[in-house]
């Protein structure tokens, strides 16, 4: 019996629409890596995402799901947690499941008391580690881009640098003056504390301590 089995990567970006990546025709932006994933593996030209916001397209993602199923059908809604989803599988069949980067699986609103991923809740969540929606630990990078910078990810920024500094880069995420962005510009910041560079170094890190077979 063979008990080889492969890792198994999710990749997703936040509301990021097609024509924005180079390998389906974009001159705007560059995309290099993603590009590669295209070039080695398949495009699909007519795949559709149950949702263009962020939790409830994430929900039906992982859970397979419809949003008039798992009921998330806005930024501020959670997702069941009792919805089972792709990790709760996985882990089932045996496989290590671990989350890095944004999950946004529940609202991070000052309101909402109940969620780990409140956002102004700084005192929830450094020690918090999991599990989570089927994830035996996870590594958070809370709020959009356009939101400051919060959750483990922010912790460790914060680790990194002076305050001063650590207030310098929050600031640079909140240069639009639209609460959900909506304007490019330049992180104008070392590039290995933005969040996209920290969520690949710590999957880098996670994959090569883990058992290849699990």
């Amino acid at each position: 019996m063979n008990t080889q089995r492969p890792n198994i990567i999710i990749i997703t970006t936040d509301q990021q629409r097609t024509d924005s990546l180079s390998c389906y025709g974009s001159t705007f932006t560059e995309t290099p890596h993603l590009d590669q994933f295209a070039s080695e593996g398949v495009c699909f030209e007519r795949a559709y995402c149950a949702n263009p916001v962020c939790t409830p397209a994430r929900a039906s993602l992982f859970s397979g799901r419809y949003v008039s199923r798992h009921g998330a059908w806005n930024v501020g809604m959670n997702v069941p947690e009792d919805e089972t989803l792709l990790s709760h599988r996985l882990a089932d069949v045996g496989y290590r499941t671990h989350y890095i980067g944004k999950a946004h699986f529940q609202p991070f609103g000052a309101s909402a008391e109940q969620s780990i991923e409140t956002f102004r809740d700084t005192t929830r969540y450094p020690d918090f580690r999991g599990p989570y929606y089927g994830f035996e630990t996870v590594e958070l990078a809370l709020g959009h881009a356009t939101y400051g910078i919060a959750g483990h990810y922010g912790e460790w920024v914060r680790s990194e640098v002076s305050e001063t500094a650590f207030e310098g880069y929050s600031k640079a995420t909140r240069l639009s003056e639209r609460g959900f962005g909506g304007e490019a510009y330049d992180w104008e910041k070392p590039l290995k504390y933005h969040n996209s560079v920290w969520t690949a170094d710590r999957t880098i890190d996670f994959l090569s301590k883990q058992d290849g077979t699990q």
